[in-house]
């Protein structure tokens, strides 16, 4: 297991996850995972899985805890990424998230359909993913899970004493 980061997760970090578009390419066409709502086409890919675990899980293997790593090394943990999925039954299709804004590259990953939410959550620490998407029942909406906790944008806690003129907190 890659060993993680100390601290949080930072916010920025954690904004940049949320705002990531994750796009399965599947037989029927390609869609977008939609984060917090139900995907029609996620739940009918889900419903053609007959056996196993009901949930789906799409981290990927490039740039474990978001710090960019060679090409060649992405690659080689990706493949072992999907052998992996493979050896434990799943059904993977392909697919990659990606910023939005296109400021950084895109990663590949595979939709993993057939995982329990322990095996998905072991897959995500094991190859260094700060958070990862997670579906756990067809029709059910798609969720965004942090491996870590997520460091506040802000301090919650007052001042000490009322702000005066000219105090910049």
């Amino acid at each position: 297991m890659l060993q993680a980061p100390e601290g949080p997760i930072d916010a920025v970090l954690a904004r940049a996850y949320r705002n990531t578009h994750d796009r399965v390419d599947a037989p029927g066409g390609a869609f977008t995972i939609p984060i917090g709502e139900v995907s029609a086409e996620l739940a009918a890919l889900m419903r053609t899985r007959e056996a196993g675990q009901p949930g789906a899980a799409f981290p990927t293997a490039y740039n474990p805890w978001s710090l960019p790593r060679e090409s060649a090394e992405n690659i080689a943990a990706q493949r072992a990424l999907h052998a992996e999925r493979a050896a434990l039954g799943c059904t993977l299709v392909p697919g990659e998230g990606h910023d939005p804004c296109w400021h950084w590259p895109a990663e590949p990953s595979i939709l993993a359909l057939g995982l329990s939410p322990a095996q998905a959550d072991a897959i995500a620490r094991r190859w260094g993913r700060n958070a990862y998407v997670w579906i756990g029942r067809p029709g059910e909406p798609c969720s965004l899970l942090f491996t870590h906790p997520v460091a506040d944008a802000a301090p919650r806690t007052a001042p000490s004493s009322p702000p005066t003129p000219g105090d910049h907190r």
